[in-house]
């Protein structure tokens, strides 16, 4: 069973050049796109005591999953899975190494239809400094490598601000998992999503393992330019 995912870094749900509130705008196209998980980073999970996120999945036909990672008066933000497929457990972990950057790996376990089985899914943002997201990085591989069993079908997305993919080359180390833009049919993907008006780095990926790519893309210009300074990754993948 093939089944779709995106990631995007959502800048707050203000568009880095209006600052304006976008969701609405993003709800139309992600209707488009259909996806049946969505990985979003820096996503606002309550604003003047009202959960937005709960309303924007439940518009999508999806299952919301949120781990706050910063707190500042009557709003959050942090990570959010969304799913089409039932959410079975889901928890946040912090993992963050200063003060500054407050972050957190949002891990969910959904249930897909049989003989499929269960999919775990890890929802990143890690440090703009190199030090930290080492020291990241393993935090997750810890998780991955002490928790699952290695047939689960795992898939790790997010913000990696890993533009050298030095920190990011662990996961395919230490733990097998596959970059997805060097994964779809032996070729390499062109993975550049930041900034979004013009992508220069790639700093936003997918990591799978027992599972196959079998298309991924960056999505540029209109509108997806408009909304963050991120470029969402869109890729579609099968069990193997």
């Amino acid at each position: 069973m093939a089944f779709t995912a995106l990631t995007y870094n959502l800048h707050k749900g203000r568009s880095f050049l209006s600052g304006k509130y976008i969701l609405q705008e993003l709800r139309e196209e992600l209707l488009k796109i259909a996806p049946d998980i969505v990985f979003l980073q820096e996503v606002m999970g309550l604003q003047k005591g009202q959960s937005h996120l709960e309303f924007f999945a439940q518009s999508l036909g999806l299952y919301p999953a949120y781990g706050l990672n910063n707190f500042k008066s009557h709003r959050h933000y942090g990570n959010a899975i969304l799913t089409r497929f039932p959410l079975e457990s889901f928890a946040n972990r912090n993992i963050s190494t200063n003060r500054f950057e407050r972050r957190g790996s949002l891990q969910a376990r959904v249930t897909r239809e049989r003989p499929y089985g269960d999919l775990m899914l890890f929802c990143l943002h890690l440090d703009l400094l190199e030090s930290g997201r080492a020291l990241q990085i393993q935090n997750v591989v810890h998780q991955i490598k002490h928790q699952l069993d290695p047939r689960t079908p795992v898939l790790v997305a997010g913000d990696f601000n890993d533009w050298r993919g030095r920190v990011c080359s662990v996961l395919e180390n230490e733990l097998g998992l596959l970059n997805a833009f060097h994964s779809e049919a032996g070729k390499t993907v062109d993975g550049r999503t930041f900034p979004s008006f013009f992508p220069s780095v790639g700093l936003d990926r997918f990591y799978l393992r027992n599972l196959r790519v079998l298309k991924v893309e960056v999505l540029r210009g209109a509108p997806w330019n408009r909304f963050s300074d991120h470029c969402p990754v869109l890729a579609t993948f099968e069990a193997k």
